[in-house]
């Protein structure tokens, strides 16, 4: 699974991921909108340890990433009751399960039909890449392909 993310948001496992993917041997292409950044990522000068001092327009640029589940994640979503079809953040950080596709709403997400659920986890950095901010909801089907 695809997401978009901005590059605020992006940790250095993933850019490291996302250099592999569309770098290929050369490091520096004129159109690539790391250009005008350090993007080395070897180098403690490179744009992605030091957040910091680049712009909002920078940061605000969106890259594709691929979704990597973790092993705790695959098992957990492999033994979600199969009622369950997506899964989404809410404000207070909390996930939720849902029967059907929610649509998020006046800022919240909400079921047209079907059933939503509260699910708390005993550790904090599991599925992390949710986020309140995303526009779809995720498929968990998708999520364990």
């Amino acid at each position: 699974m695809v997401k978009k993310i901005k590059l605020r948001d992006l940790t250095v496992t993933q850019y490291e991921n996302w250099v592999e993917e569309n770098c290929g041997d050369s490091r520096c292409c004129d159109d690539c909108l790391f250009d005008k950044a350090q993007c080395c990522i070897g180098s403690l000068n490179c744009w992605i340890k030091n957040k910091d001092l680049y712009s909002d327009r920078f940061l605000d640029q969106e890259v594709l990433i691929e979704v990597v589940l973790t092993n705790d994640e695959k098992i957990i979503l492999r033994n979600i009751d199969k009622d369950f079809d997506y899964i989404v953040r809410e404000k207070d950080d909390r996930l939720y399960l849902c029967c059907g596709k929610p649509i998020k709403e006046n800022d919240e997400w909400c079921i047209t039909h079907g059933c939503c659920a509260l699910i708390s986890f005993p550790f904090d950095h599991l599925f992390q890449f949710i986020k309140f901010e995303d526009d779809e909801p995720y498929s968990i089907e998708e999520l364990i392909k």
